[in-house]
């Protein structure tokens, strides 16, 4: 799967959702866009998304097949319990989101169940398992 600018801006969206981008979010975004390779301009256009609120409007999964869909529905998730709390302003991001990715909701569940099994494998704090779980739809499970 190839990163592209309208996946930092759709996990931007999520972490913007509750109205703040805190300062681990941001820097969990910028740091992620270094990592996979962003040069200079795609960094600082990350870097903005953080300090400028950005929203799902005008967001197209152009070029992401199924799967690449799924993960980012899945680190969606996740960035939605990085701050310790689910607003619902976040849930209706994420239930856009999966919208607009066009993922039925068996690939919701697959993608809120990874979230939740990597967030355990990385020994997050307890507050976000635990938030990150109740998120995690009934049906699903």
């Amino acid at each position: 799967m190839k990163w592209n600018l309208p996946m930092f801006r759709a996990l931007a969206a999520v972490a913007w959702a509750d109205g703040n981008v805190k300062a681990a979010e941001a820097d969990a975004l910028v740091r992620t866009a270094k990592h996979v390779g962003f040069d200079a301009a795609a960094v600082a256009e990350v870097e903005r998304m953080t300090r400028e609120r950005c929203s799902l409007d005008g967001f197209t999964p152009a070029g992401l097949d199924a799967a690449a869909s799924e993960y980012l529905y899945a680190l969606a998730c996740m960035v939605r319990a990085a701050d310790r709390d689910v607003a619902p302003s976040e849930t209706e991001c994420i239930a856009k989101l999966g919208d607009l990715l066009g993922l039925s909701v068996e690939a919701r569940g697959r993608a809120e169940i990874a979230a939740l099994t990597i967030a355990g494998q990385l020994k997050v704090g307890a507050s976000v398992f635990e938030e990150l779980s109740a998120a995690v739809s009934p049906v699903n499970v």
